[in-house]
């Protein structure tokens, strides 16, 4: 194959895995809008979604969608956000190495406090050591927010988006451990499914991985 097709096999995977994630989008919305948070569920009509695209670079690298976590009945009072991030490649994935999750296409699935400052484009990410100064290893399968106020309460997890092919896998991987931690049960009993998770590389000095 000609250095002139792999250019352009590239270019096409892009925009094939760009409509992926665009379905990969609607279907986790169907799900949790639909009772995947049991007594709570995301407000699809507050949805915002935002890519990154530069004039310095060619590929669009990641995208967010948030959505207003609210009651599945009565007054829409907001508890809180729910933020997927998609990242196929981003400059920081070439920088350090050693992680589980590095090189490696991922969905980040995040919450934040009402009150919070939101997850961004600029403090959700890792690097390929499964690092960022925004960041924090904060229990073995979860990041935690290392801000001021209440993004210190907020905490994100990871899955690799090749393993989500089915609503079955969206339900396993994503929404039911969401739906255990919102309820506050422990790492343990929310993941003990979870085939498709990337857990944060361990604190130094603790070979059983961070802990809160």
């Amino acid at each position: 194959m000609t250095e002139q097709d792999v250019l352009w096999q590239s270019h096409a995977n892009a925009a094939r895995a760009g409509l992926e994630i665009d379905a990969l989008m609607t279907a986790l919305a169907d799900l949790l809008a639909d009772g995947g948070l049991g007594s709570l569920r995301i407000d699809v009509e507050s949805e915002y979604e935002v890519n990154l695209e530069t004039e310095q670079n060619w590929a669009v690298g990641y995208s967010l969608y948030a959505y207003k976590v609210i009651p599945a009945r009565g007054r829409a009072v907001n508890r809180g956000w729910v933020t997927f991030g998609v990242s196929f490649w981003r400059a920081e994935d070439d920088r350090g190495a050693g992680w589980e999750g590095a090189q490696t296409a991922k969905l980040y699935v995040a919450y934040c406090p009402p009150k919070g400052g939101g997850w961004t484009t600029d403090n959700l990410f890792v690097d390929g050591s499964g690092q960022s100064l925004d960041t924090m290893p904060y229990t073995p399968w979860r990041w935690r927010g290392t801000g001021s106020g209440t993004m210190s309460e907020a905490w994100f997890f990871c899955v690799r988006i090749l393993d989500l092919r089915s609503r079955g896998d969206l339900d396993r991987e994503v929404a039911a451990p969401l739906r255990s931690l919102i309820e506050g049960h422990s790492d343990e009993l929310a993941f003990a499914r979870s085939t498709a998770g990337l857990p944060p590389p361990p604190v130094a000095g603790d070979r059983n991985g961070a802990r809160p």
